[in-house]
């Protein structure tokens, strides 16, 4: 008994607080004087408020504020200025109004002339920013993608042209290689002339020295002075 005695206090006064806010809220929105007691969820034609609410939270109007749980008078206190807002009948926002049909509670949408400043407004810009930035994103993203696709395509090339520059350099070392082999022989070969050069030369002088000590003044020709006639 106790603990039921204290959920229905707890009730009481989240009702309470709950019928107050709406109160100051309207005051604050509209600047009407509504006693808390008189606060409805379900304004009649006559009561000079509505309530603009996200049609997410449309649950929360679906009883009369009387017969709501604690949780609920807790959403709706979180909810005011937020998702819940008190407009004028003549408001151009689709106000959400909870109207009671044969004992059964309906959403009914109703349109309204006017200008408003409500949270409704302002939610569809936000709507809208969000839709912009949604496609900027996308833009962006597929921006991203191009430049790394383009990127992998550039590395993909970069690294043929370095395997190629890397064959050519393999190439063009094996072809200095074999260069430097051929100046190599070409130089013994220049040296091993020289010297057969030298060594005739010398075979020449020694023979003519020889022909000279051996008083041959008629010089006879020797073998390497006779011309092929003579040979034959």
């Amino acid at each position: 008994m106790e603990v039921s005695h204290s959920s229905n206090d707890e009730r009481a006064r989240s009702r309470t607080k709950c019928r107050e806010l709406l109160s100051a809220h309207i005051y604050d929105r509209l600047g009407f004087v509504i006693a808390p007691v008189d606060i409805r969820l379900h304004p009649r034609p006559s009561d000079p408020y509505r309530w603009n609410i996200l049609p997410t939270k449309a649950h929360l109007f679906r009883k009369n504020l009387s017969k709501i749980s604690t949780g609920i008078y807790n959403q709706i206190i979180s909810g005011i200025g937020t998702f819940i807002e008190a407009v004028q009948p003549n408001d151009t926002v689709r106000a959400e109004s909870v109207e009671v049909t044969e004992g059964k509670n309906t959403v009914d949408n109703h349109n309204y002339n006017g200008e408003s400043t409500s949270f409704a407004s302002r939610i569809e810009a936000l709507e809208g920013e969000i839709h912009e930035a949604q496609q900027a994103q996308q833009y962006w993203k597929e921006c991203a993608e191009q430049e790394s696709k383009s990127k992998r395509l550039s590395e993909a090339e970069l690294s043929k042209a370095r395997a190629w520059s890397q064959g050519v350099s393999k190439e063009s070392k094996k072809l200095r290689q074999r260069s430097e082999r051929l100046q190599s022989i070409v130089k013994s070969l220049k040296a091993r002339i020289a010297i057969s050069n030298q060594c005739l030369e010398q075979l020449i002088l020694c023979t003519d020295r020889v022909r000279v000590i051996n008083g041959c003044n008629s010089k006879e020709p020797l073998p390497h002075e006779l011309s092929e006639e003579e040979h034959i």
